[in-house]
């Protein structure tokens, strides 16, 4: 009788833990059928079109603030208005011209990436390929550590002084 209890204590307990481990083991993660794929992609946009309107109204909030405690007049207002339109097609240039060199930067490093480990043997390609591994390993250790961040968010950045330049010495 007592070893009937033991065994039905025993046998209890393994089943408690084996169902507590089973609630542990991941799940294997299945694919997203291409209705599902679609319907996220379709909730991203509209959360993207939400903040992006969102972001406008509060751009235009901002811009209304400022004319209105600058007390500008309404032909200011359509001169401010009509100026940024124009600056901000000749910003829209500007930045993509700078996309197009980030780029072709992103191509050249990629570039001489390649050109750079052609010249390693399998060997130094290991060390190398343990060398990046263990520099991302100091990035996420540094990632995570908040008094780092604190550090470099304070930290000050160098600036010249506002003084005239230095000018030669005459004789």
């Amino acid at each position: 009788m007592f070893i009937h209890k033991i065994l039905g204590l025993s046998l209890g307990m393994i089943l408690l833990s084996t169902a507590a481990f089973a609630d542990k083991v991941p799940s294997v993660p299945t694919e997203p059928t291409t209705a599902q794929k679609a319907q996220i992609v379709r909730d991203e946009m509209h959360d993207k079109v939400a903040d992006m309107e969102q972001m406008k109204k509060h751009r235009e909030e901002m811009r209304e603030k400022f004319a209105s405690r600058l007390e500008l007049t309404d032909e200011q207002r359509k001169k401010s208005k009509e100026l940024h339109e124009k600056n901000q097609a000749e910003m829209k240039k500007i930045m993509d011209e700078i996309s197009k060199l980030q780029e072709k930067a992103k191509a050249l490093r990629e570039q001489s990436k390649t050109e750079f480990e052609a010249l390693l043997t399998d060997r130094q390609k290991e060390t190398l390929k343990q060398i990046h591994e263990e520099h991302k390993a100091k990035r996420e250790k540094m990632k995570d550590n908040h008094h780092f961040k604190d550090k470099m968010k304070h930290k000050k950045k160098h600036h010249f002084p506002h003084e005239k330049p230095m000018m030669p010495k005459e004789d």
